[in-house]
């Protein structure tokens, strides 16, 4: 059994889909983090840490996996502006 637990910021796919709630043993689960509109990936917490996306797993027990999303920071863009020798703006 995978435990996926909510998080907001995103979503995570799973490829294959569990059958009937939960996994083979042995089955080679890959988990793919999918950001939302607004939002960073940050890392996978539980059985799995780090911030490799996407990651597998292999069920032999049953696994807790988060995927961690943190707010993104606002995009700030810079336009130099140079006024040249005749008043005019130029980029």
């Amino acid at each position: 059994m995978l435990a996926m637990i909510p998080s907001a910021g995103g979503t995570v796919m799973l490829d294959p889909l569990p059958v009937d709630g939960g996994y083979s043993n042995g089955t080679v689960v890959t988990m793919t983090a999918k950001v939302a509109s607004g939002y960073q990936f940050a890392g996978w917490g539980g059985d799995i840490i780090g911030l490799v996306n996407p990651v597998t797993i292999t069920m032999n027990d049953i696994k807790s996996v988060m995927a961690n999303f943190t707010a993104a920071p606002p995009y700030q863009l810079y336009l130099p502006i140079i006024l040249n020798p005749a008043g005019l703006i130029t980029e």
